[in-house]
């Protein structure tokens, strides 16, 4: 990989961090908001190293949660999602996959990526709000899991 390629994706890595800091968090469904980051980190998975996935993964997820003042959360969540997923992401986008596929794909990892933030969350005490955890974790990830799926209908 070149140097330009490296440039297009911390490009497009701050623009999607711009874009979850300061639209994301308006366009809230019962508190949660859809997580770009999560799907742009996926996506990236399926198809670049592991070593350099984690740490874009380590990197923009601090810069999440210096943002949102989560200390830890996002960047211990996700990276462990990454770390644990990436072989799995590049065998399947081996295959072209269908709507349905991409969709659970990305909700399970959401699932997965929701209940690790409230637990987190709950061991340091950070409060999430007026809703029930549960909620959080069933609409955030649903919620997640249509925008990606979206932007993958869109990408083809």
């Amino acid at each position: 990989m070149n140097r330009y390629s490296h440039v297009q994706l911390i490009l497009a890595g701050i623009l999607i961090l711009l874009v979850q800091l300061l639209l994301m968090r308006h366009l809230t469904i019962f508190g949660t908001e859809g997580d770009l980051l999560l799907v742009w980190l996926v996506w990236m998975a399926s198809w670049k190293d592991r070593t350099q996935v984690l740490l874009y993964t380590a990197a923009f997820s601090f810069l999440l949660d210096l943002g949102t003042e989560m200390w830890g959360v996002h960047t211990f969540a996700k990276t462990l999602l990454i770390y644990l997923t990436h072989t799995y992401l590049n065998n399947v986008s081996a295959n072209r996959l269908i709507f349905w596929q991409v969709f659970l794909i990305l909700l399970a990892m959401a699932v997965v990526h929701q209940v690790l933030i409230v637990l987190l969350t709950e061991l340091n005490g950070i409060p999430l709000g007026p809703w029930n955890r549960w909620t959080l974790v069933s609409v955030g990830s649903l919620y997640t899991a249509f925008i990606g799926s979206f932007l993958y209908l869109i990408r083809n």
